[in-house]
């Protein structure tokens, strides 16, 4: 039997690419609706198809970066992908500088390949560059994660901590990043006091 999502993805691609098949922007948008049904293989099979055009969108090489991170959280050797994915996000960023989206896809990448110094510092760029303030402190976070993680633990805990202070409903996500900041830079007064803002199900 076929699931929904497979349905879905030959829907998206049959139809929306039927008589454009190398219209560049089109392949890309499809491909990012590809990622978001969870199907990141069909995503890379519609961006293969113009590689060789090596298109001049950030867009593209933002979502190629994205989808082969996708697959390299599934691979049992994901290396080479991971590899593949900063390349991507380089050359978005090489096309426009702007683009938030070539640092996000940068990042991601290098902290799945755990060069946390230089992801830190491409989550806090895209951070910059993000256009609503929502976005912009969701990919601060990211940075202070990575940054932690880097070695500056006590850095971290104290920028998460500030965050934490001027938001009277903060996330869960930013609470967890929080917590663990602190743990890794041994704050266990700060770390009690921000266990104590979580739900039960985050906390455990």
């Amino acid at each position: 039997t076929r699931s929904l999502c497979d349905w879905s993805s030959d829907v998206c691609s049959s139809d929306l690419l039927k008589d454009r098949p190398d219209n560049q922007t089109l392949v890309t948008y499809v491909a990012e609706m590809l990622l978001g049904l969870g199907v990141p293989r069909r995503a890379k099979m519609e961006l293969d198809y113009i590689r060789d055009q090596d298109p001049n969108l950030p867009g593209y090489w933002s979502i190629d970066s994205a989808v082969h991170h996708a697959l390299a959280m599934g691979s049992n050797d994901p290396q080479s992908l991971f590899e593949h994915a900063m390349a991507s996000g380089e050359k978005a960023i090489k096309i426009n500088p702007d683009f938030d989206g070539g640092h996000i896809g940068l990042a991601m990448a290098c902290e799945g390949l755990q060069l946390f110094d230089r992801a830190a510092q491409s989550w806090s760029k895209a951070s910059e560059l993000a256009e609503y303030i929502q976005r912009s402190e969701r990919l601060k976070v990211n940075a202070l994660r990575c940054l932690s993680l880097a070695g500056e633990t006590n850095e971290a805990a104290e920028e998460l901590l500030n965050l934490l202070k001027n938001q009277s409903a903060p996330t869960e996500a930013l609470l967890l990043e929080c917590a663990l900041a602190c743990k890794r830079a041994q704050r266990k007064e700060d770390l009690v006091e921000v266990l104590k803002r979580m739900s039960p199900e985050t906390r455990t």
